[in-house]
């Protein structure tokens, strides 16, 4: 691990935290840490400090690991919490494990404390990656979900595989209607060429502004609407589908109109 760890220890004799750091120090780990022996100074602890693992000890004498990791669960879910102890059997272990403890080492071999800071502290990295990936992808699926325009995503031949609420509005069909369908449902036929015309310069890399056309409504009227495209790629940069917004702006277009006619009388 390249970069320095900070240990916080739950253990009530000084000489045995000092051990476990030094068997992490040996190991070549750049260890930081502090020791606490109480609820009120471990919850104080984690307020204020940024700690990448914590190593408790199994019986203290008004603590012990069971209720150091729930105050430990409670500030951060994801972080490590190893148990250290020279008591604890292989079924108390095990039941510390069971209740959310990620891992155990007896204090007679701290031969493999390092490895076991290590692993946790990466998996811990990848648990929290992954749960900021998934709230984005809430996020982002509140937004689309609330938006009053029509946002709508298709496969490279036109299957429609995304329609919020926005496009049940504007265009009048439900998701479940929609989803699977070739996009042409929702085109006039003299605008039939559109979408080719879309994906391929998609494909050259080109930028799409807005641009308006015409799109029908589930009872066969018409209404005018301004539409951003994007393209949607796999990891890889390469090209999988694109995603349109659509505005109605059939009312806009009628009081532009009106006004050009009232300046023509």
């Amino acid at each position: 691990m390249g970069h320095p760890i900070s240990i916080l220890v739950v253990e009530d004799v000084p000489d045995d935290a000092e051990l476990m750091i030094l068997a992490l120090q040996r190991d070549g780990l750049d260890v930081t840490w502090e020791r606490v022996e109480t609820a009120d100074e471990l919850k104080a602890a984690l307020a204020t400090g940024v700690w990448d693992a914590v190593l408790s000890d199994y019986t203290l004498p008004e603590f012990g690991a069971i209720a150091a990791l729930k105050v430990v669960r409670e500030a951060d879910p994801d972080m490590p919490f190893l148990v250290v102890s020279g008591t604890v059997g292989e079924e108390v272990a095990v039941g510390m494990m069971r209740v959310g403890a990620n891992d155990y080492v007896l204090k007679h071999n701290l031969i493999r404390l390092a490895a076991a800071i290590k692993r946790e502290v990466r998996e811990a990295g990848n648990r929290r990656a992954s749960r900021r990936a998934e709230q984005g992808i809430s996020r982002l699926a509140a937004i689309v979900d609330s938006s009053d325009d029509a946002i709508i995503s298709k496969t490279l031949t036109g299957i429609v595989t995304s329609w919020n609420p926005g496009a049940e509005r504007l265009h009048g069909w439900a998701a479940e209607e929609a989803i699977g369908r070739h996009i042409s449902f929702i085109v006039p036929p003299e605008k039939a060429d559109e979408f080719v015309e879309v994906m391929e310069r998609l494909r050259q890399g080109e930028h799409f502004e807005q641009f308006e056309t015409v799109r029908l409504h589930k009872d066969g009227t018409r209404h005018d609407v301004s539409i951003t495209a994007s393209p949607i790629r796999n990891r890889n940069g390469v090209l999988e589908g694109v995603s349109k917004v659509a505005r109605n702006i059939s009312e806009r277009k009628r009081a532009a109109e009106q006004v050009r006619a009232s300046l023509r009388e």
